[in-house]
């Protein structure tokens, strides 16, 4: 019998869209007339469903389809469906969804692409669009005040967002779009949000939605009641958040802070990247920027300095990734970078001052590009830590004794002293040390 494949593979035999010469195992053409007919919402001929089900021997409880349907009509799981009620449709989909086949892996020739659109940004090399991203920096560092200038701007119109007054050369790239965003909120109340961006330029922002989540628990984690050995998913916030997004066409959404949304553990790498993978492929289908603000471990945190808590993936899975800190400049000056650029050459930082007083249209504690872009750290005589962090990174803090600083002591090895040739922080006096610390050697 000649037939069209069209689910993958029938027992080894072809792909979709080949036209191959199939003898279906008995049951098979059964299980596609029942998912035909439920996928257009028709009921399933009886002699179909009792056809699939002769096919599982007794004693395989675990995937009878009678337990699947709890000793329900097909026919009323598709009336469920269609209901109104969408914690109905939900339960019925529960039960419907074990019985459908997977969908083919979607492959696709890269001869057949043709030439490709250019990459879409909203703001050049910084942050593309529809894709995840981190904005990561200490707490109380203004992260949020930076994102909701930002936000302001996404939509009122594109153009400058940091630049000084009358600034002929600015060093942040302008927004490339303009369109609604959607601020998700765990931390502060609405009306802060007025307080800080001043009640003209609020009155503007038609388009830009603040939603407080506080108390509505996250969007990401396991279901009240699940096992804790079940792996986390998209909770009831999550798909209300989407929702929302969707529905006012957002080009931007702001989530803030993760700590808030994310509701699994920040440690376990492959929960971080199912986690991460799942925002990025619903923000590429909605055309939407997510962006997620994060805090930086304990020790970076009273450091002043950026990063971000939990697993390496978090910056792995993350397509664009901007950090705040105080940088190496010994003022008041904040510097942005973007330690993560997937598609574009990784820009030059970009530092920062707050506005002193309200004035020409900004208001006091809104952030602004500083004079001076090109700062140097301040000679103190000061010597820097020559430890590393637990992510591998340098320590930047001030080095106390021994080319160390109090956190990193146990990098030293016994009886070290900050002149001994090779165990400085270096390897043979070139490269720093990174060998076991005294507390790893029982020491």
């Amino acid at each position: 019998m000649v037939k069209q494949a069209g689910y993958g593979t029938q027992n080894g035999q072809g792909i979709a869209g080949e036209t191959v010469d199939v003898r279906p195992q008995a049951g098979a053409l059964e299980l596609s007339r029942i998912v035909d007919a439920m996928r257009s919402g028709q009921s399933p001929e009886p002699e179909d469903v009792a056809a699939v089900k002769a096919l599982h021997p007794d004693g395989e409880q675990e995937i009878e389809i009678d337990k699947l349907l709890s000793g329900r009509d097909p026919a009323d799981l598709v009336a469920d469906l269609h209901s109104d009620d969408p914690n109905i449709r939900r339960t019925a989909w529960e039960q419907f969804a074990p019985l459908l086949p997977p969908d083919p892996l979607p492959l696709t020739r890269l001869s057949e692409i043709g030439k490709p659109p250019d990459r879409s940004w909203l703001i050049r090399d910084w942050m593309p669009r529809g894709r995840v991203g981190m904005l990561t920096g200490a707490g109380g560092r203004g992260k949020s005040w930076l994102a909701l200038q930002l936000a302001a701007r996404v939509v009122t119109g594109s153009g400058e967002w940091l630049s000084r007054w009358g600034a002929n050369d600015p060093a942040m790239r302008p927004v490339e779009a303009r369109g609604p965003v959607l601020y998700a909120t765990w931390e502060d109340e609405t009306v802060e949000f007025v307080r800080r961006i001043g009640i003209d330029m609020a009155a503007k922002c038609k388009d830009l939605h603040i939603v407080d989540l506080a108390g509505s628990g996250p969007v990401w984690g396991l279901p009240v009641g699940s096992s804790t050995q079940a792996r986390g998913g998209l909770l009831e916030t999550g798909r209300q958040l989407r929702a929302a997004a969707e529905q006012i066409g957002a080009i931007l959404l702001i989530v803030d802070s993760l700590a808030g949304a994310y509701g699994s553990n920040e440690n376990d790498r492959a929960a971080v990247r199912e986690f991460m993978a799942h925002w990025d492929a619903w923000g590429r289908s909605a055309d939407c920027t997510v962006m997620l603000i994060a805090h930086p471990p304990k020790e970076e945190e009273r450091a002043g300095r950026g990063g971000y808590s939990g697993s390496t993936d978090w910056h792995g899975a993350s397509r664009w990734r901007w950090e705040l800190s105080s940088g190496e400049q010994e003022d008041d000056r904040e510097r942005l970078a973007c330690e993560k650029a997937s598609y574009a050459m990784r820009p030059d930082p970009v530092y920062l001052e707050r506005v002193e007083k309200s004035a020409n249209g900004l208001i006091a504690g809104q952030w602004r590009e500083a004079a001076d872009q090109n700062p140097q750290p301040a000679d103190t005589g000061d010597k820097e830590c020559q430890g590393t962090t637990r992510k591998g990174e340098r320590c930047r803090r001030k080095a106390t004794e021994g080319g160390y600083c109090k956190q990193h002591q146990d990098q030293r090895r016994p009886g070290q002293s900050e002149a001994t040739p090779g165990h400085n922080g270096t390897a043979n006096g070139t490269e720093r040390y990174t060998g076991p610390s005294t507390s790893d050697l029982g020491g």
